[in-house]
């Protein structure tokens, strides 16, 4: 019965984790394009290119740096 509940733990553990990422990712994505935005003229066609670019490389990076520590 413990080791029941030390996998339960583990596993709402690794779920936060999870999410917690998520939403780091999330955020940075909003942020990149939120600066595409005040950066660029989101009538044209560039300046969308541009947003999502920048919201596509914030994503990229918040990944990399929430990426889990293999050993």
């Amino acid at each position: 019965m413990q080791s029941f509940e030390i996998i339960r733990r583990k596993i709402i553990t690794e779920q936060k984790t999870a999410l917690l990422r998520a939403l780091v990712i999330a955020t940075a994505v909003l942020g990149g394009a939120g600066i595409g935005l005040l950066w660029g003229d989101a009538s044209s066609f560039h300046g969308l290119v541009r947003i999502g670019a920048l919201g596509s490389l914030a994503g990229s990076v918040a990944l990399l740096l929430t990426h889990p520590k293999t050993s």
